[in-house]
């Protein structure tokens, strides 16, 4: 994908913006197909992206609370995916138990609207945020 950006990037900038949307949304697990810092120049080359639409007016304005299950890794190398609703982020934690060995915790974070780069609730049928954070920033929920 991130070879294949620059040929698209040449038809240009809406293009490669659905394409990335098309690559997160369709892969189960977008992290193993392509790395983290990868992802955010992808997302950052765009501009803010939302179900297909670029546009910064589109951003939120305030900052959020998101929440993610992750495994204790994920807090110090913090992923790109997190959503509003702490019951999708529940459900996200059965779900890829199956997948790890290791623990699975659920995760706050207050995001900062800089640090939104994508919002996708069409493509999915769920709401999820792509961001950039540090570690600093995240919470581990009791229980």
């Amino acid at each position: 994908m991130y070879e294949l950006a620059g040929d698209i990037l040449a038809e240009g900038i809406d293009e490669l913006a659905i394409a990335i949307e098309n690559a997160w949304t369709m892969a189960d697990m977008p992290l193993l197909s392509l790395d983290r810092r990868h992802w955010i120049e992808l997302f950052q080359r765009v501009g803010f992206l939302s179900d297909s639409l670029r546009s910064e007016a589109l951003k939120p304005r305030m900052p959020l609370i998101l929440y993610r299950a992750a495994t204790a890794h994920d807090r110090r190398t913090p992923g790109l995916a997190w959503s509003p609703n702490i019951e999708q982020a529940r459900i996200f934690q059965e779900y890829y138990r199956r997948y790890t060995p290791h623990p699975l915790f659920l995760f706050e974070a207050t995001v900062e609207p800089h640090q939104v780069l994508a919002y996708f609730h069409q493509t999915r049928g769920e709401d999820e945020y792509i961001v950039n954070i540090g570690n600093r920033s995240i919470r581990q929920l009791p229980g």
